[in-house]
């Protein structure tokens, strides 16, 4: 029994699949932004687009290791593993937005 209706799964898998090209648009953004401070532009490339690679990788660890159509409960090393990647996502989401401040900042 899956824990998703199906209609569930499907927005999830329909959501999930928007994330990679939503990234790129981001990354061309900010990585092709004229900044008119050094600073503002370090924080972009080498803070917040490298947190939001993170982000990115931790949604598809997290979607690897428990699918949304998954139908049992994953055993625990695995869920640990997931946990890991949820965890991280919060921290680099934070630091996202730490990020984003210094740039306006700058």
């Amino acid at each position: 029994m899956a824990f998703l209706k199906p209609d569930q799964i499907e927005m999830v898998r329909s959501e999930w699949e928007k994330i990679q090209p939503k990234y790129a648009d981001l990354l061309l953004a900010f990585s092709h932004r004229k900044y008119e401070a050094e600073a503002a532009a370090e924080y972009a490339r080498h803070g917040f687009l490298r947190r939001l690679g993170t982000l990115v990788r931790c949604i598809n660890n997290v979607f690897d290791l428990v699918p949304p159509d998954c139908e049992e409960v994953p055993d625990r090393n695995t869920l640990h593993d997931a946990q890991i990647n949820i965890q991280a996502f919060y921290a680099n989401t934070y630091g996202c937005l730490d990020n984003l401040a210094w740039i306006w900042g700058a």
